[in-house]
């Protein structure tokens, strides 16, 4: 009734549905599979992403540990996240997470407030 126009954002998960892709008269976009893994392909070739690439997915690159968190801050002291991160960074480590009761929590909000005790971890990605 109001005459609105809505764009609509959608994923094809199979191939053999990508005739759908060829019937669309509009501005609404749709993914699909091969999109993404030709777009990723392309990343993978760019001169900017390929030492990232490197580094992450290879032997001799970084890898991922679990540090204790004395290293990185004042157990049982409340804090924001964001000062494991800083912590990290000035021992040439990207912190990306942490593990807390037995629990692994990735790519957490930096402002969150948190305390550690001496059995939590600290996840980060380094060379050693």
């Amino acid at each position: 009734k109001e005459n609105l126009h809505v764009n609509i954002a959608s994923e094809i998960l199979g191939v053999h549905n990508k005739e759908l892709l060829d019937e669309r008269v509009n501005d609404d976009f749709v993914a699909s599979e091969e999109l993404v893994s030709k777009y990723l392909v392309q990343l993978a070739q760019s001169d900017k992403i390929e030492p990232i690439l490197k580094t992450l997915l290879t032997a001799s690159g970084h890898e991922f540990h679990m540090r204790p968190t004395g290293d990185y801050c004042e157990t049982n002291t409340n804090l924001p996240f964001s000062d494991i991160v800083a912590s990290g960074i000035q021992r040439n480590e990207l912190v990306v997470g942490y593990r807390k009761d037995g629990i692994c929590k990735l790519n957490p909000d930096k402002s969150r407030i948190i305390s550690f005790t001496d059995s939590d971890s600290i996840i980060v990605l380094s060379e050693q």
